[in-house]
């Protein structure tokens, strides 16, 4: 089993990463890419909210054979790499699909909680896991 530790830290990365530039999408809509940066950022927002939702039971489905663990590593280094080609995206719609691709991955993540706390035999460590899990994925929308 991969280390708690090691996928919290890498959970909590990837959380903060998305959450820090969300704040500035309607001005930096604007300003690099020149559109009308309050109505792209609804676009934006909505067509990653349906990709997340149609594509996290795709992945539950997927996981009845793959083994989870190979799943959740391959998604978070495709996620690392489709990070470093989305800083260099000159247009809005070259940004939004590739955001949508990186949701696919990212959406897998949530199949994080159910696999950390169901691997652990002890009721302690169960809690604390599920308590971190509960902090990074819901503490990190009040930043």
């Amino acid at each position: 089993m991969i280390s708690a530790r090691f996928v919290f830290i890498c959970l909590f990365m990837t959380m903060t990463s998305e959450v820090l530039l969300s704040p500035f999408y309607p001005q930096y809509f604007t300003d690099a890419f020149h559109v009308d940066g309050v109505a792209m950022t609804s676009f934006f927002i909505i067509c990653c909210r349906i990709v997340v939702i149609v594509l996290t039971p795709l992945w539950g489905m997927l996981l009845k054979k793959w083994k989870v663990k190979h799943v959740i590593v391959t998604s978070l280094l495709m996620t690392a790499l489709i990070k470093i080609i989305l800083s260099g995206v000159s247009t809005f719609y070259g940004f939004l699909a590739a955001s949508l691709v990186l949701l696919v991955f990212q959406s897998s993540i949530y199949l994080l909680y159910p696999y950390l706390v169901g691997g652990m035999k002890n009721g302690q460590k169960k809690a604390s896991a599920a308590t971190t899990y509960v902090f990074i994925v819901h503490g990190h929308y009040c930043c």
